[in-house]
């Protein structure tokens, strides 16, 4: 571009923070009380004691901190200090230049960041606003492709009989959940050393998320001291937070476990997937 008279420079120009001279040859530049780096030693202009020195032979910096060929006393006086920054005649920024307080907020669009894969050195992907998620195997924002929802966490399983757990003594009572979606993974262990003098059917509560109201979600089991003569069933109750426990026939017939089938040393270990709303 052609210019009538002399051709304008381009430059971030900045004017340190007053310098007191004291027995040291190196002092921090700042602007506004933050440190600043010049671009290099040519990049600046030092006045001292009136003279304004010469690049490289009467000083030189090193990120932040300038340093004069010799140290000075109390008696110099630093006049100023004049930062030119990149002084920009194409218009091109030097590698490595720009700072995230030169981009304007909102500059960065999508258009931007290419159409390849994107990998992050550090740190975690995080949103700025609750309720946003990834949309998978999708070009654009559809609901039922947006994984919005992933949590990690331990529950405590309780063991009631009819609803009661009067007296209970617990040697082990632990439980984990993965939650993915809806769907939530859970597995829990407990282990009795007094079963108490509650009565009645046989529940597990404390499940870290209500089922939805759908189908009944059955749970792998494993048992130690838990008598009963068929098969032991136990299924995730619609719309409550309890596994409950069942005894089932070889005719198909379901009859509920009770405290009668447990024992003081009755271990119970079980794991399955349920939907929640």
């Amino acid at each position: 571009m052609a210019y009538i008279g002399k051709t304008p420079q381009v430059g971030n120009y900045q004017k340190c923070d007053a310098l007191n001279a004291s027995a040291t040859a190196d002092y921090t530049l700042q602007v506004g009380s933050s440190n600043v780096s010049p671009e290099s030693v040519n990049h600046m202009i030092v006045s001292l004691n009136g003279v304004i020195q010469s690049p490289t032979t009467a000083y030189t910096v090193s990120g932040a901190v300038l340093s004069f060929a010799s140290a000075l006393t109390s008696n110099d006086t630093i006049d100023f200090v004049i930062l030119l920054g990149n002084v920009l005649d194409i218009g091109t920024p030097s590698d490595d230049t720009v700072s995230t307080a030169k981009i304007q907020d909102d500059a960065v669009t999508s258009d931007k960041l290419g159409t390849g894969d994107m990998t992050f050195p550090n740190g975690d992907l995080i949103f700025g606003t609750a309720g946003k998620g990834v949309c998978l195997g999708v070009t654009s924002n559809t609901d039922a492709n947006t994984l919005d929802d992933y949590e990690e966490g331990s529950w405590t399983p309780t063991m009631t009989f009819g609803g009661n757990a009067v007296s209970l003594t617990y040697g082990t009572q632990s439980g984990y959940y993965t939650k993915i979606g809806r769907a939530v993974t859970i597995s829990c262990h407990i282990f009795l050393t007094d079963k108490g003098s509650s009565t009645g059917h046989l529940n597990i509560a404390g499940l870290p998320f209500t089922p939805a109201s759908l189908n009944y979600n059955p749970v792998s089991l494993r048992f130690q001291n838990l008598s009963f003569a068929n098969m032991a069933t136990a299924i995730v109750g619609n719309s409550t937070t309890t596994v409950i426990f069942y005894e089932t026939s070889d005719a198909g017939t379901e009859t509920s476990l009770t405290d009668g089938n447990a024992a003081d040393d009755t271990r119970i270990l079980f794991q399955g997937t349920y939907e929640t709303t």
